[in-house]
């Protein structure tokens, strides 16, 4: 709930910035050497948050909230930043909101990370925008090379 608060200006600190603080700490938890209780919380907790997070971005691209879906997918991605096939979701979505630069960020990320998928990538129609853009091609070969 932190994650997609909307900011408050009566208020110190934001609701990403207490929601990473809370993450943070769940993950240092979930990294404890020894099988504690506090550890098993921990890998619960960013078990549930990652799976809810990710239906909940379905959803919402389900519904056309963009907005919803991607702070969803950021919250994912934070979770798991190593995890290619998320950088392809947020660059789907910032395709379908029309944002290239970062669409092609976030699919130069996922590219990077080890996304391998061409056909996924061709099939997609919200990159149907991106289908001129030089760096686009680019990444296609890259892909396609791989």
């Amino acid at each position: 709930m932190l994650w997609t608060k909307a900011p408050d200006p009566e208020e110190t600190g934001t609701g990403r910035f207490d929601a990473m603080a809370r993450l943070s700490e769940w993950k240092k938890k979930k990294e404890l050497p020894n099988d504690t209780r506090d550890r098993r919380l921990a890998r619960r907790i960013i078990s549930h948050l990652l799976i809810e997070s990710y239906e909940t971005s379905q959803s919402s691209l389900r519904n056309n909230d963009f907005t919803a879906a991607l702070a969803n997918y950021q919250l994912v991605k934070e979770i798991d930043p190593k995890n290619s096939n998320i950088y392809y979701e947020i660059a789907r979505v910032q395709a379908l909101k029309r944002q290239k630069k970062a669409a092609l960020e976030a699919l130069e990320q996922a590219v990077s990370l080890g996304f391998k998928d061409l056909e996924r990538v061709k099939a997609e129609d919200a990159f149907s925008t991106l289908a001129t853009e030089p760096r686009f091609q680019k990444l296609l070969s890259t892909i396609s090379g791989q």
